[in-house]
């Protein structure tokens, strides 16, 4: 593997990863209650493809204006797994070793924006009391759930990964699928 593209993915995979738990510890920080806000997860999905954008930019430079299809999803794979593996893990341990209480407060906000969403296009109550007991006796925040939920995101994110692959690899004509 061509030691650029290893070495970007896990430089901007760090960086990723980084601002994410800068996202969460400033929420965290300030007020709890922001979890549960949906700008939140546009402010991060903002970031996360800014830096994907940023990697396939710096890494074709790098490779002086020749990126295979191949070379970039692969770039991004790994950028996509160091950054969603710290993530997750600085996650695991808010929610479960440095403020076990959090997940309760958490769930708590989803389940009042959750009733309110419901309320406001006329919800039947037995699907609001349903949707309510189920999130109650699900726990969000296990380890378990936080994987599943990071396996969920690689999966999603991949098909980012393969976009942003077609449209930054390098014209040539000796491939229809440029490697």
């Amino acid at each position: 593997m061509n030691e650029i593209i290893k070495q970007n993915g896990i430089k901007f995979g760090i960086i990723g990863g980084l601002i994410n738990i800068a996202i969460v510890l400033g929420i965290y920080l300030t007020d709890y209650k922001l979890f549960a806000s949906s700008g939140i997860g546009l402010i991060s999905l903002i970031a996360s493809v800014a830096i994907s954008i940023s990697l396939f930019i710096v890494t074709k430079k790098q490779l002086n204006g020749q990126l295979s299809f191949k070379e970039g999803f692969t770039t991004y794979f790994i950028y996509t797994i160091n950054s969603i593996a710290i993530a997750t893990l600085f996650q695991i341990l808010l929610y479960n070793v440095i403020d076990p209480e959090l997940k309760a407060k958490v769930t708590e906000i989803v389940i009042e924006k959750t009733a309110e969403m419901m309320k406001s296009i006329s919800g039947s109550n037995e699907i609001l009391k349903d949707t309510i007991k189920k999130l109650k006796e699900e726990d969000s925040f296990s380890v378990g759930n936080q994987i599943f939920g990071a396996v969920w995101t690689l999966a999603l994110s991949c098909i980012w990964g393969l976009i942003l692959a077609a449209i930054f690899k390098s014209k040539t004509n000796n491939s229809p699928f440029n490697q």
